[in-house]
């Protein structure tokens, strides 16, 4: 199991990889996507090859809540 931890705190994302598999089809693919809040396909590929910096994917879990917005 993977946890996103932001602050020393557990959020509540989180997904698990099996490691037996080699590639993980679309359906695998799209339920990983939901547990990590990503919006799209293209999100959890950009994710999962790096592309996709801490930043962004806090961004991410702000816009849906998950995340608190920064203070000013």
């Amino acid at each position: 199991m993977f946890h996103f931890i932001h602050d020393g705190k557990d959020v509540g994302v989180s997904t698990k990889i099996s490691q037996g598999e080699r590639e993980i089809g679309i359906g695998l693919i799209k339920r990983m996507r939901a547990q990590m809040r990503l919006r799209t396909n293209v999100d959890f590929q950009r994710f999962v090859e790096c592309p996709m910096t801490k930043d962004e994917y806090e961004q991410i879990l702000r816009e849906q809540g998950v995340l608190p917005q920064p203070s000013a």
